[in-house]
């Protein structure tokens, strides 16, 4: 139980620099893919991380990021 809240927290933190897949996120945690996965389905369940617009890519659901920083761009 406790490596699933590391590997949560470690999820949160990456998300919160740009949206990425299941594969991205296990690549850069240097974790299973399939572990991203079942995280990111409880994350989603709990309401913190969502599918975003850009196809297969999962972000926060509080954001945190901004994709089109310039003018009229939300931070």
């Amino acid at each position: 139980m406790m490596q699933n809240e590391i590997l949560n927290r470690r999820i949160l933190r990456e998300l919160r620099r740009e949206p990425l897949t299941s594969t991205e996120l296990a690549d850069r945690l240097n974790a299973k893919e399939n572990d991203c996965r079942h995280a990111l389905y409880d994350l989603a369940d709990m309401g913190k991380v969502c599918k975003s617009l850009f196809g297969e890519r999962w972000e926060t659901t509080s954001g945190g990021y901004c994709p089109e920083p310039g003018p009229g761009g939300a931070a």
